[in-house]
């Protein structure tokens, strides 16, 4: 094979489109390289590492691990933490709530449009019932004759003191 098709092996190596016997073929060819193609000297310094990662071994003891206990100062710290963190999710909900507006109390409205002002709304539903009244007032007018008709059942009815 030549330089270009390893170069174009390695890019399917990195798309993770090569077979494991196109890998050993790659593997062996850039244990070897000595080119200076900068492409295939990075390729072979991933190799490297990636050898040198599989080589490594790691001592850990899990049960030493999982067995250990929170001491009582990490509770302590555990408790204040969680206090100060509810104290804050209270207080930032205390001031969310206080913050949102509460929709106007609509007093009257008038032509369609909300009045909101209670002075406003009182004036103007004070000025309301007198133009009612003033034309009822007209509208009775005519009604004073009936007056006149009940006083002499006024006359006829015997006063008692």
């Amino acid at each position: 094979m030549e330089q270009l098709e390893y170069k174009i092996l390695l890019e399917k190596y990195f798309e993770g489109e090569t077979s494991v016997e196109e890998e050993n073929k790659l593997k062996l060819f850039l244990s070897s390289y000595q080119g200076k193609d900068a492409d295939l000297v990075d390729g072979k310094k991933v190799f490297e590492i990636l050898l040198e990662a599989r080589n490594e071994t790691v001592d850990i003891d899990f049960e030493s691990v999982i067995s250990k206990k929170p001491t009582l100062k990490l509770k302590r710290v555990y408790g204040v933490l969680s206090g100060i963190a509810a104290s804050l999710i209270i207080g930032l909900s205390i001031t969310f709530l206080l913050k949102t507006n509460n929709p106007p109390i609509i007093y009257a409205y008038i032509n369609g449009q909300p009045i909101t002002d209670k002075e406003i709304a009182f004036q103007k539903s004070k000025q309301a019932l007198l133009t009612i009244s003033i034309n009822l007032n007209k509208g009775t007018e005519n009604l004073n004759y009936l007056n006149k008709i009940n006083k002499p059942v006024e006359l006829l009815t015997i006063k008692t003191k």
